[in-house]
């Protein structure tokens, strides 16, 4: 059995709070069992707008919306960094460092960084 990504789980948890098969909460989603099966399984990209989609579709509250948003982030496996026309050079130098040096960041290094982040942007 292919494992689930956080936002497959807490997918599948709702789906199973709302007593619904994949098949039902597929049909009412507009996609295929197959498609969403994927998509829990992280064997296929979140869709733009599909966890918009599951808020509006089982009317989940603020915590569990916002759960289920934080969970997609979660399961990304990528990100694009938009600069913007009035990025310094040092901004666009860091951003591309950033990204080519990624996977090679240690924990210590992760924890470092999600510190000054939270600090400058609480």
């Amino acid at each position: 059995m292919a494992r689930l990504t956080p936002f497959g789980k807490l997918l599948r948890k709702h789906r199973i709070d709302a007593g619904l098969l994949l098949k039902d909460m597929a049909d009412r989603l507009g996609r295929s069992a197959p498609f969403l099966s994927a998509v829990e399984t992280g064997e296929k990209a979140i869709p733009a707008g599909l966890v918009e989609e599951i808020i509006n579709e089982f009317a989940l509250n603020g915590e569990d919306a916002a759960a289920l948003r934080a969970a997609a982030e979660q399961s990304k496996k990528e990100f694009k960094i938009t600069v913007g026309k009035t990025a310094t050079d040092s901004q666009r130098e860091v951003a591309a460092m950033f990204a080519r040096r990624f996977n090679s960041l240690s924990a210590e290094d992760l924890e470092q960084f999600k510190e000054l982040l939270m600090k400058r942007h609480g």
